[in-house]
């Protein structure tokens, strides 16, 4: 009996959260808004980070954004109950007395002492929230989750979050709205964001805790300006951002953008720093350290480095394989790849790399491989995409393949014409769709060499490998045939995949500059930007018929650097050589290009 006490235990701790739960996350948007028409009081509990700046801490700005949410009237109240240097752990009884929580009830909730007479008492708690001295041992706040695979420290972060919720719930509470940390230099700037998965595994198995907006990502691209002069607490920025994602989260599909829009330029803050809507996963590399791989896109498909080390190149990071073991995984809880990933039937994948050798050791590998997504036994029929240089010999041809397997036959392969040289940087993209698929090296569509059978008229894409093998999303890891997996020797940078096929046009800006003086034209010749390449000054032409225009200017990793409003010159003087992306932003439309600085 007991023994098998001890196997349920570990079967608990290891079963990986659904993928419906890690997926539904990470949407800032919850599924239905919470903001509709009747009065209602909000209760904010956690940390410091919630009363920073304490002149206008995000609570504050919350309330502001609610009043003009309701017509500029006092329908929604927010309330502050939060206590500095005391995440989950000390509002509870795993290193505190639970007097927090108690306090907080006495105070706001049963009896509601401090609410004013004819306001509702709080039902909804905003926790924005934290899992120190959550993990064994009180006296270690740097101890936190520390991948996807960490089942142990996400189940005791998940019991810490579940026993937190019910003392709430268990005093009269409707719903629990929870976030976890915000962006934390020190000793720990990467450990903080796996609370996200202890809190994944405790939304799985609550009815009525749910998730708050996703901060650690969205305030790291606001380091170190953003923040207090202490780089941990919010500034300005940070606690506005932090206000206009709440915000999102409870308005849900009743959410007003003008109104957070506005919040967030009177903040100069940008709201998506994702540049293209259709953007799916975007990894840069550009962490300088740590074993994860940081997707900036607002599905957050993060992903684990094994051994694989960054290297630098001109515009930040890359990430480089010895072609012996190393590789990069991305995965939901179910050990699976994505479902924002797996179910795409056409698209575009990006990315820039370079091989070193064509040997692993003394081995000449059949293929080097890229990107891989698929089954992920060997030696057994092929289902995947796979793209890679190489195949079969590698002594003969170094060219770079696109292959799509299904139940071990092909249903797409082809290459590009020409020999790649080792160790020399290219662009590469593959653009998939229904009736049409191109192949590009360096912003230039190459002619197509088909082989295995396939033709100008067949197709494939993620969604046509079959369901059950979709168990591998690697990079630098894989194979293209029936037999054993390789591992890539060189480097991989800037992987992106969207959901739509681009065109030649936006797949040439993602490989560099284009350099004609008519960038930012759409067909009407609305805008025209030059010179590009630039020494520092560009004329911006617009037409008159705009009364507002916006053009922000990004670096990049995305950090938002410049904020030009109703201006025809933009001056980049002050900036490092490089490329640059430029929004243009009007009443009803948005562009965006590359620009390169060169001085």
């Amino acid at each position: 009996m007991k023994k098998n006490l001890i196997i349920l235990i570990w079967v608990i701790l290891a079963s990986p959260v659904s993928a419906q739960y890690f997926n539904n996350l990470y949407n800032h948007k919850a599924p239905e808004s919470v903001l509709n028409g009747m009065e209602k009081s909000f209760l904010v509990t956690g940390y410091s980070t919630s009363h920073q700046p304490s002149e206008r801490p995000w609570p504050t700005i919350l309330q502001e954004i609610l009043n003009l949410h309701a017509g500029n009237n006092t329908t929604y109240f927010v309330f502050k109950h939060t206590v500095g240097g005391t995440p989950i752990a000390k509002w509870t009884t795993i290193c505190g007395t639970g007097e927090h929580i108690q306090n907080a009830v006495s105070r706001f909730i049963n009896p509601a002492s401090e609410i004013p007479s004819g306001v509702p008492a709080p039902k909804i708690i905003l926790a924005q929230q934290s899992l120190q001295w959550a993990f064994g041992d009180c006296g270690d706040r740097t101890t936190n989750v520390e991948n996807p695979a960490d089942s142990v420290k996400i189940e005791m972060g998940s019991e810490a979050i579940q026993l937190y919720t019910n003392e709430f719930l268990n005093s009269g509470i409707d719903k629990v709205y929870m976030a976890t940390h915000i962006y934390k230099t020190g000793n720990y700037p990467l450990d903080l964001y796996g609370e996200r998965w202890a809190l994944a595994r405790a939304i799985s198995e609550m009815e009525n805790l749910l998730p708050g907006p996703e901060l650690f990502n969205i305030t790291k691209q606001l380091f170190p300006d953003g923040f207090a002069s202490d780089k941990v607490h919010p500034g300005p920025k940070v606690a506005t951002m932090m206000a206009v994602y709440w915000y999102l989260v409870l308005a849900g599909e009743n959410a007003k953008m003008n109104i957070a829009q506005q919040f967030a330029d009177e903040a100069d803050i940008n709201l998506n720093l994702t540049l293209n809507e259709n953007l799916v996963a975007h990894w840069t590399f550009n962490e300088n350290e740590g074993e994860i791989a940081y997707d900036s896109t607002e599905n957050h498909l993060d992903g684990q480095i094994y051994s694989a080390e960054r290297i630098e190149r001109e515009n930040g990071f890359a990430l480089n394989f010895d072609g012996v073991g190393d590789f990069a995984r991305v995965m939901d809880y179910n050990y699976k790849a994505p479902e924002q990933i797996s179910t795409l039937n056409k698209g575009t994948i990006s990315f820039w790399f370079k091989f070193n050798d064509i040997k692993n050791g003394n081995t000449i590998p059949e293929s080097l491989p890229i990107f891989y997504y698929g089954q992920s036994s060997d030696n057994t029929p092929q289902n995947g995409i796979e793209i890679y240089i190489g195949h079969n010999n590698l002594t003969t041809q170094q060219r770079i393949y696109f292959t799509v397997h299904k139940n071990g036959g092909v249903e797409l392969c082809f290459n590009n014409p020409f020999d790649l040289e080792v160790g020399k940087w290219y662009h590469y993209a593959v653009v998939i769709d229904s009736l049409d698929h191109r192949g590009y090296i360096n912003g230039v569509e190459f002619s197509r060499n088909y082989n295995a059978g396939s033709t100008i008229n067949h197709h494939g894409f993620f969604s046509t490998v079959p369901e059950e093998f979709n168990e591998l999303l690697t990079f630098g890891y894989g194979r293209f045939s029936s037999k054993k997996f390789w591992n890539f020797n060189g480097a991989i940078d800037e992987i992106m995949i969207f959901d739509e096929a681009l065109t030649s046009s936006e797949i040439n800006n993602l490989f560099g500059v284009t350099t004609s003086t008519n960038n930012f034209q759409n067909e009407n010749g609305l805008f025209n930007v030059y010179p590009n390449p630039t020494k520092g000054v560009l004329k911006v032409d617009m037409d008159n018929q705009f009364e507002n225009q916006d053009i922000i200017v990004f670096n990049q990793t995305g950090q938002k650097i410049l904020y030009f409003k109703n201006q025809n010159e933009i001056d980049l003087s002050d900036q490092p050589e490089g490329i640059y992306l430029l929004r243009l932003r009007t009443d009803n439309q948005k562009f965006t290009n590359k620009v390169l600085l060169s001085k």
